[in-house]
């Protein structure tokens, strides 16, 4: 029974993931990888990738410009420096939140935001420049967090967000084949639900709310597609 519960056909959040079990083996999880992320990963290493962690005011204006870098060239709105600046006050200066850059020589080229609490770590922002996408910066990155993570003591890394029907063409497609590279097990979660009192209203209210959003996805991106489609 749903007790008057519907699911929102647009998604405040990407309800499906992927789980990565971190109590295996470094070397069980890496074999356990496909085999083009492999070899990325060790591409990664050859070309001289490096990744240090900048969990402090560098780290959020270095991954900011980069962050800037990939909204422009993958079309997707970002929020403004301040936005970041606060997750670093209230949670990265608290031990829930790292910063993680990937260098080539002493060029920052990529970074990700991951989050923490209790047994669990979650990818939550990822950048990476225009210029050397062909070293992998993103597999070196996110190689080193595992890493990381299992040291840390953590046993579920989230790679957080999928869509819940991948298919050639929708906007998190790219980001889909990344992250199944990493063979972990895929999760659907509930969702953003409504309790609907008065169907009328709820049908007005969603259909004004959703014209809204795709008139500002038309006017800012040029496309009204939205990522959080299922």
């Amino acid at each position: 029974m749903n007790h008057g519960f519907c699911q929102q056909k647009k998604q405040i959040q990407p309800r499906t993931t992927i789980y990565l079990d971190l109590t295996k083996g470094l070397n069980d999880l890496l074999k356990s990888f496909e085999e083009k992320t492999r070899y990325n990963i060790r591409l990664s290493a050859k070309k001289g990738v490096t990744v240090r962690e900048f969990s402090n005011e560098e780290g959020v204006n270095i991954f900011y410009e980069i962050y800037k870098e990939t909204s422009s060239r993958d079309n997707f709105l970002i929020h403004k420096r301040s936005y970041y600046e606060k997750i670093k006050e209230e949670l990265v200066d608290r031990g829930m939140a790292q910063i993680f850059i990937a260098y080539l020589a002493e060029e920052p080229i990529a970074g990700v935001f991951t989050f923490t609490c209790g047994p669990r770590i979650w990818y939550m922002y990822g950048a990476s420049s225009n210029e050397y996408r062909n070293v992998m910066p993103n597999h070196a990155l996110h190689w080193h967090v595992i890493q990381w993570a299992k040291a840390c003591g953590y046993k579920v890394y989230d790679l957080w967000g999928i869509p819940s029907d991948p298919k050639p063409g929708h906007p998190l497609w790219g980001v889909y084949r990344f992250k199944k590279g990493f063979n972990g097990e895929v999760v659907k979660l509930v969702g953003a639900c409504d309790l609907v009192y008065d169907p009328f209203y709820n049908f007005i209210f969603n259909g004004a709310l959703s014209l809204y959003k795709n008139a500002r996805s038309l006017i800012t991106k040029g496309k009204i597609i939205d990522s959080l489609e299922e």
